[in-house]
């Protein structure tokens, strides 16, 4: 309407050129995701939906760019129109379904994008853990696409749809100024408003636990990371959100200056009335409309610098060449892949183990208190397993020999004369009686020639302790 063939033709490529752009990212994420659904949990898992949002959005402009004019405007024809009009309403189905999907997938993008900031509010502030804020997942799914929803129906029952003939899809207050004023740069500033206030209180509160509490140098990093990476993408977002912002203001207060101008210049070329005495004329900028839609599509890019990381290469080679790994875990869960947990799972069970507090970090909950317990939970088990193997050795080096003396005896022996669990079972009352019918002299030398050659192995794979002693003098 305002420009010439040429630069029509050189707007819908480039704005091809960045949903093809925009698409390819976002398709990425997805996919990522795809691949093992459970790596990102909340309040990470909006991305993931804001991600889909704007990969429909790149997809119905690169379909607008495929369609060109086609459906956006209606053809000339020597009966009806002199030149091609642009598509107003919704008889044209096509592109009532171009502006059901773009506006639907706009609006909830922007409300995934609010949604991504309160998660990160409740984990930051009220310190909510994952579980706690995934059981508010049929709360948010229901705000980010109901109140699209909403809108859009409201708006396909005001019949206020309109042909963009620059990118080739169907929006809404494209001419007229109110609908972009209500259904555009007011839900759009909402949702800036309401995210920056919860993102900067996030960023306060992450700051204050850096400096307040004493963190491990490892937790203090990771700490920092994850506030840089949040201003980071917020601020890949913001900016182009921002711009889109400000040319949809610029739109709808020169709205009205451009379609005069465009009356004055062509009124008689098409046989309509022209505007008395225009003082005002003014021609739009192509450099405006292409920064908006290029800012439009690139708010989707962001999402991939999130998912971006070494865990990500991985996982995909591991998908090309085949191998899928059976349980992928969240660094929020990274206490199974720690030495500790295999020395744990290797130990000698005499041995107690002291398990080192993890301190706190942005996602996982392990404290101080939880391994102290467990540390004195192996403690116990490793002292009954100690007791209970001094009791076997005991009991078995008193086993008298022909010449009157009693010698260690075999393990094997006695394994076949007692029962499982019978040496744990040994009261105070039978060890005593049992030491009591040994004379001085006999014990003495028993534990004499047991302290000459004594030879102990045991091994972990039966249920008792294996005991095997050689003596020394029959050698």
């Amino acid at each position: 309407m305002y420009f010439r063939r040429e630069e029509l033709s050189f707007a819908r490529y480039f704005i091809g050129l960045i949903s093809i752009i925009c698409l390819s990212a976002t398709l990425f994420t997805f996919l990522t995701f795809l691949i093992d659904v459970t790596r990102f949990r909340y309040p990470e898992r909006p991305i993931i939906f804001y991600a889909v949002c704007y990969m429909m959005v790149s997809l119905i402009f690169f379909i607008g760019f495929l369609l060109e004019d086609r459906v956006a405007c209606n053809a000339s024809s020597p009966a009806q129109y002199k030149a091609s009009t642009v598509t107003q309403g919704s008889h044209n189905k096509a592109c009532t379904m171009l502006f059901m999907v773009l506006y639907f997938f706009t609006m909830a993008g922007s409300v995934w994008w609010v949604i991504l900031t309160i998660t990160w509010f409740l984990a930051a502030v009220p310190k909510w853990g994952s579980e706690a804020i995934e059981k508010k997942a049929l709360l948010f799914h229901a705000s980010a696409w109901g109140i699209p929803g909403t809108l859009t129906i409201i708006l396909l029952a005001m019949n206020k749809i309109e042909g963009d003939n620059i990118s080739g899809v169907c929006f809404v207050g494209l001419y007229d100024v109110d609908a972009l004023r209500y259904f555009v740069l007011a839900p759009l500033c909402l949702y800036v408003v309401v995210g920056i206030s919860l993102l900067l209180a996030g960023i306060i509160s992450l700051n204050r636990v850096r400096i307040e509490i004493p963190l491990e140098k490892e937790n203090q990093d990771k700490l920092v990371k994850f506030m840089i990476r949040i201003g980071v993408f917020s601020i890949l977002y913001l900016v182009p959100l921002l711009v889109v912002i400000g040319c949809y203001f610029y739109e709808q207060a020169y709205r009205g200056i451009w379609e005069t101008t465009w009356i004055q210049e062509r009124c008689r070329e098409y046989h309509i009335p022209c505007p008395y005495q225009v003082t005002q004329m003014s021609r739009p900028d192509l450099i405006l409309f292409l920064m908006k839609y290029l800012m439009a599509l690139i708010v989707g890019i962001p999402s991939i610098f999130w998912v971006g990381s070494k865990k990500t290469c991985f996982e995909w080679a591991s998908f090309f060449h085949g191998r899928r790994k059976k349980e992928i875990v969240n660094e929020s869960r990274q206490v199974l892949q720690e030495p500790d947990f295999a020395q744990s799972l290797l130990r000698d069970p005499n041995t107690p183990i002291i398990r080192k507090s993890r301190g706190t970090s942005t996602q996982g909950t392990s404290t101080h208190a939880s391994s102290t317990q467990l540390a004195m939970v192996d403690d116990q088990r490793s002292k009954a397993g100690s007791v209970h193997s001094k009791v076997s050795s005991y009991h078995g080096s008193l086993h008298r020999s022909r010449d009157g003396r009693y010698t260690p005896c075999s393990y094997r022996g006695m394994e076949e004369r007692l029962p499982h669990g019978s040496m744990s079972r040994l009261t105070d009352h039978s060890r005593h009686s049992s030491s009591h019918r040994l004379n001085e002299q006999s014990r003495h030398s028993s534990i004499r020639d047991l302290s000459n050659n004594p030879m102990t192995h045991i091994t972990h794979g039966t249920s008792m302790n294996r005991v095997i002693e050689e003596d020394g003098t029959s050698a």
